[in-house]
Parts: C-alpha cells; sequence; structure tokens
C-alpha cells in the first residue's frame, strides 16, 4: 500500500501487496518492511580553555566541545572525547577528539583544541610578626625568617620579598616584608611579615656625659674665638641601648666692647641624643664652658729672607726694596727697622739704597697688647769690583813659647777698587771673615805658604797666597817633621765614590784608587815641595742617567722646577759648555740610546773642591769650578775631600761604589703599550702600531725594542705621536733587531689611546706580532715616569677578534727573561687548565691548576715559582686532551 518512505518512516512497517492479472483478477499478501537511518552524523566541535583544578586535573566531558552534533534524521546521538583527563603535564594546547554515534550505530569523529591552564595561585605562608629593642642589627632580615610556598604544579615556586623599612635615625619604626610567590605560570600570591622596633628602654643620661674643663684658658689671642679649641663633651654610650647623638655650641660675649687683650667668653654647649626626642627637652643636654683670652704674643712678622746682592760699580751702592708685612689677630700694631740705610725707620719696610757690606736689619713690631716680635735679616752687598788685592811675604820669629801670632797686618795687604768708600774685610779664614791672625808653631819654621782672603760682606771674592817665613833663630823648634796628603771623595748626599784615580803631581808616589770608602792616602813625607792633587773618574757613561733625567732637565731649562744645588747644575751641563741648554739635552739622549758609549766632550764624573764656596750656587759656572786642588808649600798634614758629581745624573741615581745599591722608588702599577696581537702573512708588509691607553699624565718614557730577525725582517721605523721624531730613536743596531727608545713629554695629551709609533716588517713565515715584538730586560731600562713615581713598561698584546675552535700557546714576553714573564694563551671555552714548567731534565719544577676565560689569558710566572731552576725550561698548557708546549730561557 506505501511505495516510498523518508525519515519520518524510520521504523517498521506492515505493508500490503495487491496482485492483478489482466483479466481483473487480482489476490493480495503482506509483508513487513524496517526503515532504518545509516546515514553518518553531523559531527561539530568548539575550542574551549580550561583550568586545572588546586589538585592540578581537569576531567573534560565530552559536551563541552559539542557545538550542535546531530544524525542525519535528528535522531538522538551519544558523544564520546578523547582524551578526557588532563594534569599539569598537559598545560598549553592539547588537541581531542569528538565522536558522535547516532541509534543506527553509525559515528563520526571531528577534532577539537583544549587550552589548558593553570590559574591557580600558589599557597604561601609568612613567617611570624616579631617585636624587638632598637639595638637589633636589621642588616640582614632573613634572620628573622622566611615565607614558605607550596603550588599544584610547580615544585619550586619562586618568592621573592620587598623591605619597606620605616625607621628612624635611632632604628625606631617597623619594617613590613611583604612575601610574594609566583608559580612557572605567573600566578602570584602575597603575605605580609612585621616587625617593629621599640624605643629604647636604657638612654643616654647626663652622668654618660663628660664636659669639657672650664674655665678653659685659652693663653693666645685668637681673632675668631669660634676657632679656639677649648675640648669636646665626650659621651659613654656603652651603656646605652640606641643613640643618636650630635654636639654642637655657641659662643657668647658677657663683656661685649671689652679689650682684646683680656677677655672672657661663653661657650654654650648642647648635647641632644635625638632617640630620646618627644616634643620636650628629654634627650637634650647643656652646659656653659667659661674661655678665658689673653693676648701675650706678639705680631707677626713676614720679611725678606738673607740675601746677597753685587754691587753696582758704577754707582757703588745698590738700591734694594725691602718690603715686610705685620699682621696681629687683635688688628693694631706698629713696625720699625734699625737698617743704617733705610729710607726711613719708623716703618717696618727697610727699602733703601745700600752700601757695600753685611747689614743685619732687625725689624720690631709692637701689637696694642705691648706683645713685641722680632725678625732680622742680613743684606750681603758683594764689592766685585776689585782691581787688586795683593800681600807680601810675612818674616815673624819663633818665641819660647814654641808659637808665634801672626796678625794679617803683617802682609801689608793693599786693596784697589772701584768703590772707595768699600769697607772690606781681610781674614786668614775662607770660612769666616774674622780670623785675623794665625798662630804658627814648629812646623810652621823654615818657608811655607798663607793665604788670605779678601771678604765683602759674608762672601769671599778674592784671595792672595804669598810665603811665610818662620825664623828660629833661638833654636827652640825641635828637627822638621814630616806630613801626610789624604782625602775623601763622596757624592753631594755623602755617599762614598770608588774608582777614582787620584794623582799627586809634583810626587813620585803613583797614583791611588779609591774603594768602597771613598778615601785616598798617600805616605807620609817631609814637609817642603808644591803639589797638585787631581781626581778623576771617567768609567760607565751611562751609570745613573735615564729619561727621567732629561725630563727634570727639560723642567730646569724651562722654569717650571729649577734644579736646587750648584752640582747638579754642573751635573746637567752635559756638554761641558758652562751653560745648560737643549744641546745637553740632545748630547745626553744620544747616550741613553747608545748613539755615544761616552760624553764626547766632558767626563764622566766630575771632582769639586769641597771647600770650595759658590759665589752664586744658582750659576756655579761664574767662576772657574776648581777639579783639583794646588798646594803651594806642603807644610802640614792635609785632608782635601772632593765632592764626586756624576755628569748626567740629576737625581743622584748613579751607583757610586760597590755597596751603593741604589733602589728607585717603583710603583706597584705597571705601564703598558698596546698593540694588537695580529696574525701577519708571510711576506706581505706589515704595520706594527703601538699605543697607549692614556699619555695624560706621562712625562716619558724609554726601553729596549727587540725584533725576532728569525721570524721578520725588519723594514722601517715611523713616528705617528707629533712630539717625537727620529731623535728619540736609534735604529743602528736594527739589523739585530734592537731598537732604543727614550722620549720625554713636550706637550699635553688627552685620555684616548694614543698611538705612539710604529714599526714596519716583512713575515718570513704566518707568525703573530706576540711572537716578534717585546721588551728587551738586558737593554734600556724598560720605565715610564710620571710625576712622583716610575713605574715598569711593558708590552700588553690585545686581540678581541680572534675566533679559533682550538686552543693556542703563545711564546711568553719577555724572552729571555730574568724577574718575571707572561705567558698567554687563548681559549674558544671557559673551562680548567693546568700549566706545567719543565727544567731541561724533564723535572716539574712549577704546576698551577687555574680557570681559563672565553678568549686571550694571561699568566704571569715569576722567578720564585720555579725554584732555582734557570736556563732553558719549557712550559706546558694542558686543556682536557690538549696538551701544548713551547720553551723559555731563564737567566739568573
Amino acid at each position: 500500500t506505501q511505495t516510498e518512505f523518508d525519515c519520518d518512516d524510520v521504523g517498521i512497517h506492515t505493508t500490503i501487496v495487491m496482485v492483478t492479472d489482466t483479466c481483473g483478477n487480482s489476490n493480495t499478501c503482506s509483508t513487513v518492511i524496517e526503515i532504518v537511518d545509516d546515514q553518518a552524523p553531523t559531527c561539530v566541535t568548539v575550542d574551549i580553555t580550561v583550568s586545572l583544578d588546586s589538585n592540578g586535573e581537569y576531567d573534560l566531558d565530552a559536551s563541552e566541545v559539542d557545538d550542535g552534533s546531530s544524525a542525519a534524521c535528528g535522531g538522538m546521538v551519544t558523544l564520546a572525547v578523547d582524551p578526557n583527563e588532563f594534569d599539569c603535564s598537559d598545560i598549553g594546547d592539547q588537541l581531542v577528539t569528538l565522536t558522535v554515534s547516532s541509534s543506527g550505530g553509525v559515528s563520526s569523529t571531528c577534532t577539537a583544541e583544549v587550552t589548558i591552564q593553570d590559574n591557580s595561585p600558589p599557597t604561601i605562608v609568612c613567617p611570624a610578626n616579631m617585636t624587638l629593642p632598637c639595638n637589633s642589627d636589621l642588616s640582614d632580615l632573613t634572620q628573622f625568617g622566611m615565607a614558605t610556598a607550596s603550588d599544584n604544579c610547580d615544585a619550586n615556586v619562586a618568592i621573592t620579598v620587598n623591605n619597606i623599612f620605616d625607621v628612624n635615625a635611632c632604628n625606631v619604626g617597623t619594617v613590613e616584608r611583604e612575601f610574594t610567590a609566583t608559580d612557572n605560570e605567573g600566578n602570584t600570591a602575597t603575605c605580609m611579615q612585621l616587625i617593629t622596633i621599640d624605643p629604647p628602654t636604657n638612654p643616654i643620661v647626663e652622668a654618660d656625659i663628660t664636659w669639657p674643663t672650664s674655665p678653659f684658658d685659652a693663653g693666645d689671642c685668637i681673632a675668631d674665638p669660634a676657632n679656639i679649641d677649648s675640648g669636646m663633651p665626650v659621651v659613654n654610650t656603652s651603656n646605652a641601648d640606641c643613640f643618636n647623638i650630635s654636639i654642637s655650641f655657641f659662643d657668647v660675649d658677657p663683656t661685649p666692647g671689652t679689650s682684646g687683650c683680656f677677655d672672657t667668653y661663653e661657650r654654650n654647649w648642647m648635647v641632644v641624643d635625638s632617640c630620646q626626642l618627644n616634643g620636650g627637652t628629654t634627650g637634650i643636654f647643656t652646659f656653659v664652658q667659661i674661655i678665658n683670652l689673653n693676648d701675650s704674643v706678639g705680631p707677626t712678622i713676614s720679611g725678606p729672607a738673607d740675601m746677597t746682592i753685587i754691587l753696582d760699580p758704577m754707582t757703588c751702592d745698590t738700591f734694594l726694596n725691602l718690603p715686610a708685612t705685620i699682621s696681629d689677630c687683635i688688628g693694631g700694631f706698629s713696625g720699625t727697622n734699625d737698617s743704617p740705610f733705610a729710607d726711613s725707620n719708623a716703618t717696618e719696610d727697610a727699602t733703601g739704597t745700600y752700601s757695600a757690606g753685611a747689614t743685619d736689619v732687625t725689624i720690631t713690631a709692637i701689637d696694642t697688647c705691648g706683645n713685641e716680635s722680632f725678625y732680622t735679616y742680613t743684606v750681603n752687598v758683594i764689592d766685585t769690583s776689585t782691581v787688586i788685592f795683593s800681600c807680601d811675604k810675612i818674616i815673624e820669629t819663633m818665641t819660647s813659647a814654641l808659637v808665634v801670632p801672626v796678625p794679617v797686618e803683617a802682609a801689608e795687604i793693599e786693596i784697589m777698587t772701584m768703590c772707595s768708600d768699600t769697607v772690606f774685610d781681610v781674614s786668614f779664614s775662607n770660612m769666616s771673615p774674622d780670623i785675623d791672625t794665625i798662630y804658627a808653631d814648629c812646623s810652621f819654621v823654615g818657608l811655607t805658604n798663607y793665604t788670605v782672603y779678601l771678604w765683602s760682606g759674608n762672601v769671599v771674592i778674592d784671595s792672595c797666597t804669598n810665603l811665610l817665613q818662620i825664623l828660629d833663630g833661638g833654636g827652640f823648634c825641635p828637627n822638621p817633621l814630616i806630613g801626610t796628603i789624604s782625602g775623601l771623595i763622596s757624592t753631594e748626599d755623602d755617599r762614598m765614590v770608588d774608582d777614582v784615580v787620584v794623582d799627586l803631581m809634583g810626587s813620585e808616589f803613583p797614583a791611588i784608587l779609591t774603594e768602597e770608602d771613598g778615601i785616598f792616602a798617600f805616605p807620609a813625607m817631609p814637609y817642603g815641595g808644591s803639589y797638585e792633587v787631581v781626581p778623576v773618574k771617567d768609567t760607565d757613561h751611562l751609570n745613573g742617567v735615564s729619561t727621567l733625567d732629561l725630563i727634570e732637565i727639560q723642567r730646569h731649562i724651562l722654569g717650571i722646577q729649577p734644579l736646587t744645588s750648584p752640582y747638579k747644575l754642573i751635573a746637567a751641563d752635559v756638554d761641558n759648555s758652562g751653560s745648560i741648554t737643549s744641546l745637553d739635552l740632545l748630547e745626553l739622549r744620544k747616550l741613553i740610546l747608545g748613539v755615544y758609549e761616552e760624553f764626547p766632550n766632558n767626563t764622566s764624573w766630575r771632582m769639586v773642591d769641597a771647600a770650595y764656596n759658590f759665589i752664586d750656587p744658582y750659576n756655579p759656572f761664574l767662576y772657574d769650578i776648581p777639579e783639583d786642588y794646588e798646594i803651594g808649600l806642603f807644610n802640614t798634614s792635609m785632608d782635601i775631600n772632593f765632592i764626586g758629581v756624576k755628569v748626567g745624573d740629576v737625581n743622584n741615581t748613579a751607583v757610586a761604589n760597590l755597596y751603593d745599591q741604589r733602589i728607585e722608588a717603583r710603583s706597584a702599577s705597571d705601564f703598558s703599550f698596546v698593540v694588537n696581537d695580529q696574525k701577519l702573512k708571510k711576506g706581505e708588509l706589515s704595520n706594527i702600531v703601538f699605543s697607549a691607553e692614556s699619555m695624560e699624565k706621562v712625562d716619558g718614557y724609554q726601553y729596549t725594542l727587540k725584533i725576532d730577525r728569525d721570524k721578520v725582517e725588519f723594514v722601517g721605523f715611523n713616528p705617528i705621536d707629533p712630539t717625537m721624531d727620529l731623535n728619540n730613536v736609534n735604529l743602528s743596531h736594527s739589523d739585530n733587531g734592537i731598537i732604543h727608545i727614550s722620549w720625554n713629554k713636550l706637550s699635553d695629551y688627552g685620555n684616548e689611546l694614543t698611538q705612539l709609533f710604529e714599526i714596519v716588517v716583512k713575515p718570513k713565515s704566518d707568525v703573530w706580532v706576540s711572537d716578534v715584538a717585546s721588551v728587551l730586560e738586558k737593554g734600556i731600562p724598560a720605565q715610564a715616569y710620571f710625576e712622583n713615581e716610575i713605574q715598569d713598561l711593558k708590552i700588553e698584546f690585545r686581540n678581541d677578534e680572534i675566533v679559533e675552535e682550538d686552543i693556542i700557546l703563545y711564546q711568553n714576553q719577555p724572552n729571555p727573561w730574568l724577574q718575571s714573564t707572561d705567558i698567554k694563551f687563548y681559549s674558544p671555552v671557559s673551562g680548567d687548565v693546568i700549566l706545567k714548567v719543565y727544567d731541561i731534565n724533564g723535572r716539574v719544577v712549577h704546576s698551577r691548576n687555574m680557570t681559563s676565560s672565553i678568549g686571550l689569558n694571561k699568566i704571569e710566572l715569576r722567578k720564585d715559582d720555579v725554584g732555582s731552576a734557570s736556563g732553558i725550561l719549557y712550559y706546558e698548557l694542558i686543556s682536557g686532551n690538549e696538551r701544548l708546549m713551547e720553551k723559555m730561557l731563564l737567566l739568573r
């Protein structure tokens, strides 16, 4: 009966079938038809985000990702999802499969993205709140506990703490410790610990204070009472819990307008403990100290120093400006002077026109309290215009007393000068103008020499020597005596000079060579005869000479820092010209650089008569410098001393004798030339630039540069520094790889890296710069000079661009070496390395473990590190399975 079916017919149906033939006959039968829905259902999903629970788990229901899945005929469907259980390991995006099944048993699947999140904050527990005394140490708050935390997914929760201090200077107040726990997902939880610090329970009291002495006698006059040091309150804080002490004072003059000579002040002291301040007077302690002033000190006088002036021979007098100043704390004073040449004696200014002679000028100052002060200086005006100073032979007769006085008048002195009013002194001594008589004993019998000295003021300007004949007609004296000639040769700073050849000209004695004590002594010989003592030392011209001497001589020439003694000035006259000029600098530098082996126009040492008084110590070349000693008539034993001056050495660093081991003050720091340690290619001309980090404070430097001629060919040297030229360099030994360099500053530098010079080489094979250039230890002492110190000079090789996969061991620098050497190596990684040093027999003489850094590393090896080993040594660097070895030479 029904021939068509749709979704509404799903189920079991009975259908009647009728059959009719052509004759119209029919028959029927029935059949059962089951209509089923066998089409696949529609699967639809939605992406969702879910959060794990406090246990770190989540159970997913299929309906959560279903977005309207259905059967074809609208029947019931069943849903299933896989996976459906998640934990902390699944945090992030997870893909799940939804299965949709119809009632007809047909199913379909689709996927959804489930984002698993952990949004549960950690659990945090703070330490308990605390109350502390004010003397508690709050520098380390961890002593008061730390917070603990846990989390559903994170086993190691990060905890941070923010400490909020709200305490005063006495440590009283609160500290809030805010702890924050943060898990891996950024979820946080906080808690707070409150620390309360209580005020002091045992504060400072007055009994803890020792006040300064009162009344206090300040003694002398003080212009500003605030400058009086009358003591300070002393506070004993040993018994106090907490304290914050401040001490102050103010002065009160209870009797204003009184004389400043005698006065009284009240010093009001206040000691405040701010830990006790509460708005009242608690914690404030006061004390009144009485200070008595009594001015018993005279004014301060600042006047001219002792002076020596050359008289003007055209006017026979000299105008001198001689101002002086007087000061006193009270303010009132008066001054006078007693100079007979002053324009006025009613003032402290002794300016006037002075005649030849020594004038002692005394300034007297009196203040308003009646206190006196005195200041005396000497004006020594020298008349050097003498035309004639002569003396005659003296004849005296010995007496029974075995001594006869010889007055200076017996010499019948004749003086002729351009200034007739000049008063001279004639003395038998060149040390004092007042020795007007000598006493001749039996050693003078016969003919001897005497010398008288012409003094103008307090300076010897001339001398006269003639015969002294003592007659012994009465036969009072015994037989003639014999005597010796000896002496001492020392430096200006009292160091004995050895190896000086001392010749006694006029005698038959051979020359004497001084030893370490600097003494020379000729054998005893009879009195009589004339001799000349001539000391000479002309060896080791480089002794004590360095670029530092160039610096000091240049400062003298420029007037920046004059040399301070006549002997240093003589040492600075390198070319023996009688003046100090840039030519002396040129000669000295040539000696330092090895261009000269000795001074061409001077000896290594000059010997100056120690008894010689320089007329002008600031110009010793004004008169001939006595470098020998003439004995007109030998009539008494004589000690003749000389001052040894090492030419070129103006800072007294020359070694004067075998035991004089001069030690220069060295800085603990080193001064380094910076060189880029690049790899040089065989046959390619290469420029090696030498730089310094800063030349701002460098006054000079010197050293000998060694170029390894086995590895490179030396082509040239080019100065880069504009203050440097080829006069600073000796290239005469460059064929042997030796370059001597000496430089001193002519202008200021900045702080930037300064390029100084470059050398041009042609490598014979591929080689690193650090294997080519080094400081020669046996060359010029490698030193850099600063205003107040000397630093050892080294070469620092740098290469920030090295990128290697293997470890590299470089040749040590310097090599050969005496005191220390640097061993450098490049490491591509940071790790443990071992340095071993072997002697020539393979015995380990030094071993050192260290951790290398990535890049260039440096190890300093000192001679003490290898014990007594010397000569050829081998050093090995061990890094993991790599072993590298180089050879070096230690000189002893």
